[in-house]
This record gives C-alpha cells, sequence and structure tokens, in this order.
C-alpha cells in the first residue's frame, strides 16, 4: 500500500532560504526530495532531516538539462510515487554589468534560473495532473542593484508563474511567485499541506 504522506520537491534546496525551507516542510511531516547543483550541501542537509525522523532524499541535478532533470524525477517516484509540492528557488547570480557581461554568463543565469523552472514545472506539472492536483511555488529574488541577468531571470520567473496558474489552474494545480524569504515560502506551502 503506497504511503499517503506528502511529497515535496525543493529545487535549489542548499540555499539559506532552501534548507530553512526544507526544515520547515520536515517539521510539518513531508517527505522530501532535495535538489542543488552541488551534493554536498544537500547530502547533509537530508543527513541532518532524517537523523531528526524526516524522510529526505539528496538528488544533485542541473534541473536546466531535462535528461538530468528526468534522471532525479525517477529517482523521486520510485520510492515514493508522487510530487505534491514544488518549491524552486534560484540558483546562481553572476556579477558583471551591462556592459561587461559574458554572453555565456547570461545564457547560464537564465537556463538555471528560468529555463529550469519551466522544465521543472512542466515534468512535474504532469505528474501532479495525474495525481489530481498540487502546488508549485517559485521564490523571486529581485533586488535593487543586481546584474541585469539575475533580474531578468527574477523577472521572468514571475511571468511565468502568473501564465502557468491560469493554465494549470483547471489541473487543480496551484501555482505561486513570492520572494526568496523562507516564512512566506513556507506559508504558501503549507496552505496546501494542511488537511481539512
Amino acid at each position: 500500500m503506497t504511503d499517503p504522506k506528502r511529497v515535496a520537491l525543493i529545487v535549489g534546496a542548499s540555499s539559506p532560504a532552501g534548507e530553512a525551507v526544507a526544515r520547515g516542510l520536515a517539521a510539518a511531516g513531508l517527505r522530501l526530495a532535495l535538489n542543488d547543483l552541488m551534493p554536498g550541501r544537500i547530502e547533509s542537509l537530508a543527513k541532518e532531516l532524517n537523523a531528526g525522523g524526516a524522510q529526505a532524499i539528496a538528488h544533485a541535478a542541473d534541473v536546466s538539462r531535462k535528461l538530468a532533470l528526468q534522471t532525479m524525477l525517477q529517482a523521486v517516484l520510485e520510492p515514493w510515487e508522487r510530487i505534491d509540492l514544488l518549491v524552486f528557488l534560484p540558483v546562481a547570480q553572476p556579477a558583471g554589468n551591462l556592459l561587461d557581461l559574458d554572453e555565456w554568463d547570461w545564457h547560464r543565469t537564465l537556463d538555471l534560473n528560468l529555463s529550469a523552472a519551466f522544465l521543472c514545472m512542466q515534468s512535474v506539472g504532469r505528474v501532479m495532473r495525474e495525481l489530481g492536483g498540487g502546488r508549485m511555488v517559485l521564490a523571486q529574488s529581485l533586488q535593487p542593484g543586481a546584474p541585469p541577468a539575475w533580474q531578468a531571470a527574477s523577472g521572468g520567473l514571475g511571468a511565468l508563474a502568473a501564465a502557468a496558474g491560469v493554465e494549470l489552474g483547471t489541473h487543480r494545480i496551484a501555482v505561486h511567485s513570492c520572494p526568496a524569504e523562507p516564512d512566506q515560502i513556507l506559508a504558501l506551502c503549507l496552505a496546501e499541506t494542511k488537511q481539512p
């Protein structure tokens, strides 16, 4: 029999906000799949959460690459058979002003912080549609004076969330964007996970 406990996928889990959200969701009883580009911090976080009685797995992957994303999702779905909540946090902020920014840094920033969000929302959205619904929370980090690639990616994330919310709402999938503040992210996440 499948355990009905909800599953949250946190992309960008090694950031300070990601760690705080992971701890809050673990305390609320969710099972956690932790993702980031590098394994070290998310593996330590998963170990810490598991030692405290939570259920957490870590899977390092560049989710701006569809094959890597699909491999990670398979690793989450194989044991747990569901993803109820997607939390997407921004991960890369290059230095450089508009006149000096390298083209590679521009593309990489948009890949990691906007294209990755699209791919995650599309793939996880298909899983949620099969489950009958879910929730996605996209954290934006609009910082005055931040480099233009970062600002473009963050602004695009808000627009993507707004457009996706209309489409995915027909499948009972709620989509929200909010500042990358743990308390605000958790409030949106836990609004979905409270049982009637």
